[in-house]
């Protein structure tokens, strides 16, 4: 298994971690299923090799993990709109990108906010994002800061205008 191969994702408006993704997309990417139906039982048959799934749940998993692997491929540049906020830190995970993740759940935690809230670390994902410097902090698709850590406040003025925003 890769290292740190636990990812989150959003399965019917519950955060849920799964093992084994990236890897999985790996493989199933390798078979070269075009078929969206045959693609969707694969991916849950290739994740359910680690993770459990409730037979009730496989149709939910199924559609959200076939978005997961849009996004993994490429084919997707973001994942439908399905909360409040959506918010990516990005950066190959150095100091500088690990503080400001950590910087951004202490700020959600404070605000009493809940946001889907990724690190990509992938550098063909990163560049999908349009991030050339890093770390960089988007929010609902917008970069808001690249390079640089942002200041506390200038990122809770970014969460409550993204916010108010997705309300109007």
């Amino acid at each position: 298994m890769l290292e740190n191969d636990i990812k989150q994702i959003v399965i019917d408006g519950h955060r849920i971690s799964l093992v084994g993704l990236q890897e999985s997309f790996i493989r199933i990417k390798e078979m070269g299923i075009k078929d969206r139906a045959q693609l969707k039982e694969q991916i849950v048959r290739e994740i359910e090799k680690q993770n459990y799934i409730a037979p009730s749940f496989k149709e939910k998993y199924a559609a959200a993990l076939y978005e997961e692997y849009q996004l993994f491929i490429g084919e997707i540049k973001e994942r439908k709109e399905r909360g409040p906020l959506t918010i990516r830190v990005v950066g190959p995970g150095c100091y500088n990108c690990e503080k400001l993740f950590e910087l951004t759940l202490q700020i959600l935690s404070e605000m009493g906010i809940s946001a889907d809230l990724d690190k990509i670390t992938d550098p063909a994902i990163q560049r999908q994002c349009g991030v050339s410097e890093t770390p960089a902090f988007i929010i609902n698709g917008k970069v808001k800061a690249a390079g640089r850590i942002p200041l506390r406040e200038e990122m809770k003025k970014w969460i409550t205008g993204a916010i108010t925003e997705r309300e109007s």
